[in-house]
């Protein structure tokens, strides 16, 4: 006999006073302080109770595994087995249940097996066959859950008589249920049901034999386990199971415990506080879970905090109720089977006059009081799938449309894990946090509804990508989730609207268990170490971490979701990083004149002739945003409008500067650091500085900043034949292309360095540059002459012929006139008319109208080409402003010079655009 180890058993008096003795062993998660659902003070718990550190997350630290435990296995594994035997030789037992248990058992064959069991004989069908594979894989695995059980029950009623709390003999073997169900019923609140372990659930109608009471009572008997923790009873439900379940159609659930250790850590950071409320209510902290996962969750987490939760697995729910009354009985958490669609808030409360006891989900539902909660959704169940004869998605669907709340949500590409974050986040208070750990992006096909339901009740933290991390770890279960969201209940609808979330992604290998815990420390805390710039650089042993702020306020997601960030993209902006140097390294960065106070009028402004630079704005198009970068504007054609102004010490900076500033690097480096506002970028003075520009770049104009020691600013010749083609940019650009696209060739076969190639592509750029930004400039009037499709603006054409050529509208003796318009009343409607002639129709409000026919369509061109857009004029100052050419050949054949010398030289233009393209300024 152990020291302090009593004889007789306990009465109820005893029980009830009773302390059990001070252990050397910590509790890996003592049981839940009891409390009633009204009251606003705890109970006094009777079990050992762990106190954290004030001001500090503590979690209960986890005791070595039990070194007994290796002795016992062999005699639990033979108990098993014989429980085995006996359920698979008289399954028809199963017959003589009452009807809602054996529809209860029916439903929990069909998830084992992962597919809708027969449709008729329900579970008579499921006994007596014909069976499938995964069918007969599902109901062995139901009989390993049912003798685990019992193991679990006769191991935990061993180890309260170990320390003392009740005394068991053989007959509690023959009757675990009725066992426990007596002592615990003292626990259980008046108003309240009873834990379910104690309750007839769909393993508590079987009794073992009483060859199997006796195998028990000899196991268990001469092995003292008052000292050992909860680990033992997880051991022995978790390395029970004979059969996969894999291979019985249920995936694992759950993620690794040090992972859900890591979310409980860091929700400290975030401003949740375990310890009880110091304030005169004196609460207790609240936590909601609907995905309780045989209460790994409630294990990592600190004692101090009460829970609220469902398990969809009514095998995982008795597990974590056998686990959590390891140390001793207690009042029953609120807990019940469910997946958490069942506790969505109801419009009305229930009055429920008819019931002295509310059920433990109406209860539940009433809940909108957590401080934080948690959803782990490792498997991706969507209704749409109920085609593909899935269980899980099948009763999904049903459930869903059985509940009218989620009509206004749901969408086809809905997930469960969607459905339940959004219930899980109206059970929270304000400031509450929502952890939700999955293994797929949010994205728009989710829906709108959910995305917006999120948005429009919480404030999102971040979103942390662990997609592109690989691990070497053995382990059954995921290590960690390939995304995680944070999400904070807001209540104040600017703080929501306004907050720019932040996203964190991390890639590479986590090669032992030493690094999990390091690389989850660093990617959970990367919003704390340094929220003042918008990108957050840290590299692990073997990973790394990429953190941004979202540009776009959390207004702009409830209307668009963004897309998770390309991979490409972010190796793009890695490799621009590690080549560039600030924009404000080489040049002065001011912002534009602003317009006087005084003035209401917007004031137009220039720089002086000395000054050279560019003028730095952001503009929205039909094409999304643009960053637009041109020349500082000249006395005489002042520029309208703010931005910034970028002075260069040399002319021929302007032009490789402005086509690189406009290049889609610049732009891809904008979406990520600057704000947008209306879909705009907003560009501040810190922001424009910032904006890397590649070294190569600066080195070629001359930039100080970029030259190494001892280098020269001169230019250096281009090795072999490639001066010669660079000299060659502004008359043959095609083939230099060509000849550029052939250069990694010459790289692989060594006749060129890859610094010459850099110095090659960068020289390339600099040149085309210059030599489109003089095309443009010195041939503006031809290109404006032609419009973007190729058509001919007569206006413009007609400006360059002489004056004394051209002559009004209405004395060209190719135009005919029918009607009259008095001269002073303006035209309302232009319109063109094909009967009796081509022509144009002009029309006054008056309903005067005059048309002008003609058989030349070319002059109908003219005419349509000048009026178009003019509002509202006089017929007199119609008939002065259009001019039409008095020898129409003459017109003619300017405009045919016009077009080909127009093609001309957009086809050269168009061949320096693709040249400046193809230069990579980053090796």
């Amino acid at each position: 006999m152990q020291p302090n180890e009593r004889t007789q058993p306990l009465t109820e008096a005893d029980f009830f006073s009773f302390e059990p003795p001070h252990t050397a062993r910590t509790p890996a998660f003592p049981t839940l302080q009891p409390r009633d659902w009204l009251n606003t003070e705890p109970a006094e718990a009777s079990v050992p109770t762990w106190t954290p550190s004030p001001g500090k997350l503590n979690l209960p630290p986890t005791p070595p595994l039990p070194g007994q435990f290796a002795s016992l296995t062999p005699a639990l594994r033979h108990i098993q087995g014989l429980i085995l035997s006996e359920l698979e030789n008289n399954p028809l037992k199963l017959n003589t249940l009452n009807v809602s248990r054996r529809e209860a058992i029916v439903l929990h064959l069909e998830k084992l097996s992962g597919h809708p069991g027969p449709v008729e004989g329900g579970l008579r069908r499921w006994l007596e066959g014909p069976r499938s594979s995964g069918q007969d894989l599902a109901l062995q695995a139901y009989f390993e859950e049912v003798a685990l059980l019992v193991l679990g029950q006769a191991l935990l009623l061993k180890a309260w008589s170990d320390r003392g709390i009740r005394a068991w003999s053989k007959t509690d073997l023959g009757q675990l249920n009725w066992a426990l169900s007596n002592t615990l019923r003292p626990l259980v609140p008046l108003d309240r049901e009873g834990w379910m372990l104690s309750r007839q659930n769909i393993y508590s109608w079987y009794n073992p034999t009483v060859a199997i009471q006796n195998e028990i009572w000899v196991a268990l008997e001469e092995w003292r386990i008052r000292d050992e923790g909860p680990a033992l009873m997880t051991l022995l439900l978790g390395t029970g199971r004979q059969v996969k379940v894999e291979d019985s159609g249920v995936q694992p659930e759950g993620y690794d415990s040090r992972f859900l250790k890591a979310l409980w850590e860091k929700s400290q950071l975030f401003g949740f506080d375990p310890t009880p409320d110091k304030s005169p209510l004196k609460r207790m902290k609240y936590v909601f879970s609907p995905t309780l996962r045989e209460g790994s969750m409630v294990r990592m987490g600190p004692s101090t905090v009460s829970w609220v939760g469902l398990e969809d697995s009514p095998f995982l729910l008795l597990s974590a109720e056998l686990v959590q009354l390891w140390w001793g009985p207690a009042a029953p958490p609120l807990w019940a089977v469910g997946n958490g669609l069942e506790v969505h808030a109801r419009d009305q409360l229930s009055l429920a006059l008819g019931s002295p006891k509310p059920s433990l989900v109406s209860r539940i539902s009433e809940m909108e009081a957590c401080d934080i909660s948690f959803v782990l959704e490792e498997k991706i169940v969507r209704a749409q799938n109920s085609r593909t004869k899935n269980v899980d998605a099948h009763r999904f669907r049903e459930q869903v449309e059985q509940l009218p709340y989620f009509k206004k949500i749901r969408a086809p590409g809905t997930t469960l894990g969607e459905l339940q974050a959004c219930v899980a986040l109206t059970k929270l208070r304000p400031g509450g946090l929502l952890w939700w750990a999955r293994e797929e992006p949010l994205t728009q096909n989710s829906g709108a509804g959910v995305l917006q339901f999120l948005l429009e009740r919480g404030k999102l933290v971040c979103e942390w990508d662990y997609s592109e991390l690989q691990h070497q770890l053995p382990s059954r279960i995921p290590a960690f989730s390939r995304y995680l969201y944070l999400f904070i209940r807001e209540p104040r609808l600017e703080a929501r609207m306004e907050n720019r979330p932040y996203r964190a992604r991390i890639r590479g290998l986590v090669r032992s268990h030493i690094e999990l815990p390091m690389m989850l420390e660093e990617s959970l805390s990367v919003l704390h170490k340094n929220e003042a710039h918008p990108r957050i650089p840290a590299t692990g042993a073997h990973w790394q971490l990429e953190a941004q702020r979202s540009p776009s306020p959390q207004r702009d997601w409830v209307e668009r979701w963004p897309d998770p960030t390309c991979k490409e993209d972010i190796r793009i902006l890695e490799k621009l990083r590690a080549g560039s140097l600030p924009l404000a390294s080489a040049v002065m960065v001011k912002p534009t004149p602003q317009k006087s106070a005084d003035k209401t009028a917007d004031q137009g402004w220039s720089v002086h002739e000395s000054m050279y630079g560019l003028w730095l704005r952001t503009e929205v198009s039909d094409d999304g945003r643009k960053l637009i970068a041109e020349a500082l504007p000249r006395p005489g054609n002042d520029a309208h409008g703010s931005g910034f102004m970028i002075l260069v010490p040399d002319p021929g900076w302007v032009a490789p500067l402005c086509r690189y500033l406009q290049s889609t690097e610049v732009s891809l480096w904008l979406d990520h650091h600057a704000e947008r506002k209306n879909d705009r970028w907003i560009l501040s003075d810190s922001l424009v500085r910032y904006i890397p520009v590649p070294s190569l770049l600066l080195k070629l104009l001359g930039a100080p900043s970029a030259m190494e020691e001892g280098e020269s600013i001169f230019a250096m010749p281009l090795p072999g034949e490639w001066e010669r083609l660079a000299a060659a940019t502004d008359l043959q650009p095609r083939e230099v292309r060509e000849a550029l696209q052939l250069l990694p060739n010459f790289v692989q076969r060594g006749q060129l360095s890859i610094h010459d190639a850099a110095r090659i592509h960068g020289t390339l750029f600099v040149r085309a540059s210059r030599t489109a930004e003089t095309m443009i400039t010195t041939q503006r009037r031809l290109l404006s002459v032609v419009s973007p499709e190729g058509r001919i603006r007569w206006r413009q054409l007609l400006d360059i012929l002489p004056k004394n050529d051209l002559a009004p509208m209405t004395f060209h003796p190719q135009v005919n006139w029918i009607g009259q318009i008095p001269p002073h009343i303006p035209i309302t409607r232009f319109e063109r008319v094909k009967m009796p002639q081509p022509g144009l129709l002009f029309s006054t409000e008056l309903g005067m109208n005059t048309q002008a026919l003609t058989e030349n369509s070319i002059l109908v061109d003219m005419i349509w080409d000048q009026i178009e857009g003019l509002t509202h004029p006089t017929w007199s100052e119609l008939v002065n402003y259009v001019k039409l050419p008095r020898k129409l050949e003459v017109a003619e054949a300017t405009a045919k010079d016009v077009l080909y010398s127009h093609a001309e030289q957009t086809s050269r233009l168009r061949d320096l655009e693709e040249l400046i393209k193809t230069c990579q300024l980053l090796s």
